[in-house]
């Protein structure tokens, strides 16, 4: 049964949030914020199957460029309390395979939004759980040739969002008709389509993560009242989550369970550097004492060989610094063979190996630092997995969810028709030739600063 889902919020810096990193999560990508310099890092994220930039007509091509587009959008926005960006999530039906699903996405982000002005940027998530759904940012500028320009207030009207409540039905309803199904949604309040049942209220995110973390929360507290009354009225048990957060659920706890596979084998792997490095100290300094004690011997005996005045002394003494002076020289060549460098040498080698392992002593203990809040997370994400009577098992659900992400990379790739091809490479000839221009600005800007 196909479900009407269709959230508006902003993106506000007073939140600590940032467009770039809302960009970076959303399309499962590295960008780095060149407002804050942090690096956001999302390629570990797992589901995101497509996403796609459109711009108005009139929008500077280098803006299909994400970094540069929601970095503009940070530079643009001076205020501590600024709005951002404004962040639009839709479910998507199951009914739709991938390629309509593009299709439904592509028309209605086009006719409600890139029509009004707007640049968009909107990623389909799809675990393979059974929750398609999008996420779509817009800008909230007016946008020109020469880049963003003011707030357009127009935007922000409730007619204008209901409008697009409403057009979100309509698009998906369209498409049900042109399948020839008989699934429909409706943008309405259930009061207004008739039915006798309370909606719950929305969460938000910090709601939801001190629920899942087992902290009771007021909003939680009358969803629950709310399920209660609407098990009574209906007669029939109400599901203690929604589709949105059992897809939230499965997501935070693969990606985190994936981070701790990711932490834990760079430890091993720089624990293992270390040791190696350290023996590889240990014999270096083991092979250049043997060196420059056999040297040291050799010294003695000559010093030996010239006080001695008694032919017979002298010779024997030869003997044993003949001996010494070709273990010296096997022991060298060994040493040079094996490190590459002569036995005096040894000391600063030895420093080096030592000033390595120290690195390499650091970058552990921030790996291990980072390490318990995810082994805290999975275990809160785990007991609520378990708790849900919709999941069955953990690991299983884990296999079946990376084995219908790969199916799906598999059908989005032989599923594009060869206009959809041309479209995807004229994007990438598009972004490509952005970044050229870019880098000729950024020249030529270099070439009038040093001509002054």
């Amino acid at each position: 049964m196909a479900i009407f889902s269709h959230h508006v919020d902003i993106e506000k810096r007073s939140a600590g949030q940032s467009a770039v990193a809302a960009a970076a999560y959303r399309t499962g990508q590295e960008i780095r914020d060149e407002r804050t310099g942090i690096l956001h890092d999302y390629t570990r994220k797992i589901g995101v199957v497509y996403s796609e930039i459109m711009l108005p007509y009139n929008a500077p091509s280098k803006f299909m460029d994400r970094s540069i587009l929601w970095n503009t959008v940070e530079k643009t926005e001076p205020r501590k309390d600024a709005q951002i960006a404004r962040k639009i999530d839709v479910a998507l039906p199951r009914e739709f395979d991938g390629q309509e699903q593009i299709e439904v996405m592509r028309k209605y982000v086009g006719d409600d939004f890139v029509s009004l002005g707007m640049c968009a940027d909107y990623s389909i998530h799809d675990n393979g759980d059974g929750n398609p759904h999008a996420h779509i940012m817009v800008t909230m500028r007016d946008v020109s040739e020469s880049g963003l320009g003011n707030k357009n207030r127009d935007w922000n009207s409730k007619a204008l969002l209901e409008k697009w409540r409403e057009n979100w039905a309509k698009v998906c309803n369209e498409k049900f008709q042109e399948k020839g199904l008989d699934e429909r949604i409706d943008h309405r309040t259930l009061e207004e389509q008739g039915i006798n049942r309370e909606p719950t209220i929305h969460m938000g995110v910090a709601a939801t993560h001190m629920e899942k973390r087992g902290i009771k929360t007021e909003r939680g507290e009358i969803n629950r009242e709310i399920m209660a009354r609407n098990e009574i009225l209906t007669h029939e048990p109400t599901p203690e989550a929604t589709a949105e957060y059992i897809h939230e659920l499965k997501e935070g706890y693969i990606i985190v369970d994936t981070e701790i596979s990711a932490i834990t084998d760079k430890i091993r792997a720089i624990e293992h550097e270390m040791r190696a490095e350290q023996v590889k100290a240990e014999n270096i300094n083991q092979c250049s004492t043997e060196i420059q004690s056999t040297r040291a011997r050799m010294k003695e005996l000559r010093g030996q060989s010239r006080k001695s005045r008694l032919p017979e002394q002298r010779k024997a003494i030869e003997a044993q610094i003949f001996q010494l002076l070709r273990k010296d020289t096997q022991g060298a060549g060994y040493f040079e063979r094996e490190y590459l460098f002569v036995p005096e040498e040894a000391p600063t080698a030895i420093r080096k190996i030592e000033s390595k392992v120290h690195e390499l002593e650091q970058s552990l203990n921030t790996l291990r630092d980072r390490l318990p809040p995810f082994l805290v997370d999975r275990e809160v994400f785990e007991r609520e997995y378990r708790n849900q009577r919709l999941f069955a098992d953990v690991d299983r659900d884990r296999e079946r969810i990376f084995t219908r992400l790969e199916e799906l990379e598999k059908e989005m790739k032989n599923r594009l028709s060869p206009k959809e091809n041309l479209a995807r490479l004229a994007s990438v000839i598009n972004l490509e030739n952005a970044k050229n221009q870019h880098e000729h600005e950024k020249a030529r800007e270099r070439d009038y600063v040093h001509s002054r």
